[in-house]
C-alpha cells in the first residue's frame, strides 16, 4: 500500500470511529440540591473511595467567560450558571486493565465529570465509557468503569440519578 492509501484508510477509520463515539454514547447524570462548593470536596471524597485520583478541576465557566468578547459569543450562559467545571481524574487499575486488553481503547481515559451548578442546585454529568468503546476486548472493563463511577456519584450526599 503506498504512502497515499494509508493516510486514505486511516482518515476512513479515524472517521468512522468518531462516528461510532458519537452517536454509541450516553451520558449519566445525577443531580444534587447543594451548591457545587459544597458538592466538590464530596464528589473527590466519592472518587477516592472508588479507587479514583483526580488529578485536576478545570473551570469550563470562567474560562470561556474571559473569551467571550474576543470570541464574539453573544448571550453567554443564559441559563445563568454559576459554575461548570470539569473534573478530570482516573483509576490506574482500570487503566492498565484497558491498555492490557486493547491499548487503543485506554484512550478512554482519563475519565472526566462535569459539575454545573444552577440556583444553588448541582448535576454531575458522566459521558460513559463502555458504549465507546463497544466491540473491542476492553468493553466489559469499560463497562466495569462506569459502574464504579456511576456508584461514586450515586454515594454523594442527596444525590439523586437523573430522569
Amino acid at each position: 500500500m503506498n504512502k497515499f492509501n494509508r493516510w486514505a484508510v486511516a482518515g476512513i477509520a479515524i472517521s468512522g470511529l468518531t462516528i461510532g463515539v458519537a452517536s454509541a454514547g450516553t451520558i449519566y447524570e445525577v443531580a444534587i440540591p447543594t451548591p457545587a462548593a459544597k458538592v466538590m470536596p464530596e464528589l473527590k471524597k466519592a472518587l477516592g473511595q472508588n479507587h479514583f485520583k483526580v488529578f485536576t478541576k478545570v473551570d469550563i465557566l470562567k474560562r470561556v467567560k474571559a473569551k467571550v468578547g474576543a470570541l464574539h459569543i453573544k448571550n453567554f450562559n443564559t441559563p445563568g450558571f454559576s459554575n461548570v467545571t470539569a473534573v478530570i481524574f482516573c483509576s490506574p487499575v482500570y487503566f492498565n486493565k484497558l491498555l492490557d486488553a486493547d491499548s487503543k481503547a485506554a484512550s478512554v481515559c482519563p475519565l472526566s465529570v462535569t459539575v454545573y451548578s444552577l440556583k444553588g442546585k448541582t448535576e454531575i454529568a458522566y459521558p460513559e465509557r463502555g458504549p465507546m468503546i463497544e466491540g473491542t476486548s476492553a468493553h466489559a472493563i469499560g463497562l466495569q468503569i462506569d459502574k464504579s463511577v456511576m456508584a461514586a456519584l450515586d454515594s454523594i450526599p442527596g444525590a439523586k440519578a437523573a430522569d
